[in-house]
């Protein structure tokens, strides 16, 4: 679990005239709190799990109208909910994607890592690029995604995955292999190659960012 803290919106914004927020994985808000401090015209995201769902709900209500942006969440799967937030966005206005939605719950310890078998609601990604490609033009658009170490090894600022599931979970018989149920990166690129640059960041479990060529 990374944080978009640890990027600097306000360059990107600047840089490539981003004017809309999307995120995946709500969580504690707060990457959506953050990215709320910047003047996107409108903030969406999307939580699957119903007790975060409900407590981010609440919180974010309020923050709307102290940051006086507009901020809507959305509750399902990511992918579902990704075809109307992409429906609501003009298509000319270039989009922040924050993609951090895997393990329903895991991280907070309300689920297992294993407790979803579906590859499209345990680890999303993959259908969610498919699905923000198949319904915009997003050559114009910034895609940050989380938690490069479980699809790519790697020396990361937090090690290994291997190493942090034998250290935080050695009686849970996790792997990286099972939790990532064999997927590599290379879907990324396949999607993306034409348009972007992706660049690997190795900073908390790892980053692939990805800006427009131009």
């Amino acid at each position: 679990m990374g944080s978009l803290l640890k990027h600097n919106i306000q360059d990107l914004m600047a840089k490539y005239g981003l004017l809309n927020y999307v995120e995946t994985g709500t969580g504690l808000g707060e990457c959506l709190e953050y990215a709320m401090r910047h003047p996107f015209k409108k903030l969406y995201s999307v939580e699957i799990y119903d007790e975060i769902y409900e407590t981010a709900k609440q919180k974010f209500d309020g923050l709307s109208r102290i940051y006086n942006r507009e901020c809507e969440l959305f509750h399902g799967q990511s992918v579902a909910e990704l075809v109307q937030i992409l429906k609501d966005i003009q298509k000319s206005d270039p989009v922040l994607f924050f993609l951090d939605a895997h393990f329903p719950g895991a991280d907070f310890r309300y689920e297992t890592y294993d407790a979803v078998e579906d590859d499209n609601i345990r680890l999303p990604l993959r259908s969610e690029l498919e699905t923000i490609k198949r319904h915009r033009d997003t050559k114009n658009d910034v895609l940050i995604i989380d938690d490069l170490w479980l699809y790519e090894d790697g020396e990361y600022e937090a090690g290994t995955l291997q190493r942090h599931l034998d250290k935080h979970f050695p009686d849970m018989d996790y792997t990286k292999e099972k939790l990532s149920g064999g997927q590599d990166i290379k879907f990324v690129y396949d999607l993306f190659f034409e348009s972007h640059n992706v660049i690997k960041d190795s900073r908390d479990q790892g980053y692939l960012i990805l800006v427009p060529r131009k």
